[in-house]
């Protein structure tokens, strides 16, 4: 798969990505950080990290976690991603 774009972010600050049905967004360090993903045709689903570790039994997320939005919809499910 190629690569986009590729950007570091600087601690104590943010960025914002625009990803599209078929791209990835990954990160590369080992980080904690805050992870906030919205619909951009419906602002009013985003994701929901409660429902995504409860569905995913896990209170941290992986490359292999699935992504569930606060309308109970899968958003990313890495058995089936392209």
């Amino acid at each position: 798969m190629a690569i986009l774009k590729s950007e570091v972010v600087p601690k104590n600050s943010g960025a914002a990505f625009e990803v599209t049905k078929g791209q990835r967004l990954r990160t590369a360090e080992r980080k904690i950080f805050d992870f906030v993903a919205i619909n951009l045709t419906n602002f009013n689903e985003r994701l929901d990290q409660a429902v995504t570790r409860g569905v995913n039994g896990a209170t941290y997320s992986s490359q292999s976690r699935i992504l569930v939005s606060n309308r109970r919809r899968i958003q990313f499910n890495p058995s089936v991603a392209v």
